[in-house]
């Protein structure tokens, strides 16, 4: 008897994938014999046991398959558990680039993601730190998510990065958080100014104890130098780039 298998996303209980231009649909077609069948199930399992856990959504780069979590994740452990962590030079890269293009923006607490009534996109990046994540294709929480509306050094944001295998250094957390925390629509410079304060006032050496990688002075010298005319960062970057 010919029989084939099919597995959709819905089935798989991921139904908000149902949009992504490239979900895979495994579909086999009628096979030759049930014995064929059952192999043919058998090695899609085989190959979906193995791939699932490492694969991500095309929009927002989650885990179809999000990892255990420790219930008070820290900035440490979630740097431990990640397959892609977000540096400060790396973020230092773009920052002249986004005071170009970036007009106002929202505060976390008002959701890092909304609703993009303007295209046919279900939602689009409405404050830095998803501005951020969406340009790094970084995890971005849904808008149900109790981490939409925390900042990125919330243990609720943490639990976030951590169950998708991402993270941010404690210089990016620190910057990021200070910059999403003033409320309603500020502008870029506003929100530059926020993030350049709080690197600023904060010990770096103790900041950097909560990373475990080794943080080089090059790396503090750069943090130490931001500048707070947000129309300087691109030359700064530059000229950190060419001591490198």
């Amino acid at each position: 008897m010919a029989s084939s298998t099919a597995t959709s996303s819905r089935a798989l209980g991921l139904s908000d994938l149902a949009d992504e231009d490239d979900t895979v649909e495994w579909e086999r077609e009628a096979a030759p014999s049930q014995s064929a069948a059952v192999l043919l199930a058998e090695h899609a399992a085989i190959e979906a046991a193995v791939c699932l856990p490492f694969q991500r959504e095309h929009r927002k780069q989650r885990l179809l398959l999000p990892a255990a979590v420790s219930a008070e994740p820290t900035i440490r452990s979630v740097i431990a558990g990640a397959d892609y962590v977000l540096g400060f030079f790396t973020l230092a890269s773009v920052l002249g680039r986004l005071h170009d293009r970036v007009g106002s923006n929202q505060g976390a607490a008002d959701g890092h993601w909304r609703a993009d009534t303007r295209s046919d996109r279900p939602d689009c990046p409405a404050t830095l730190t998803a501005l951020i994540s969406d340009w790094f294709a970084l995890p971005s929480p849904r808008h149900d998510e109790a981490a939409n509306t925390t900042s990125v050094d919330n243990p609720v944001y943490l639990r976030h990065l951590a169950a998708h295998r991402a993270a941010l250094d404690p210089f990016v957390t620190r910057y990021l958080a200070a910059a999403d925390s003033l409320p309603g629509e500020r502008t870029f410079e506003e929100r530059h100014l926020a993030g350049f304060a709080a690197l600023r006032t904060t010990d770096l050496s103790a900041l950097a104890v909560t990373e475990i990688r080794p943080v080089g002075e090059r790396l503090l010298r750069l943090v130490r130098s931001l500048p707070q005319d947000p129309t300087q960062l691109t030359a700064w970057y530059e000229h950190h780039l060419d001591q490198a």
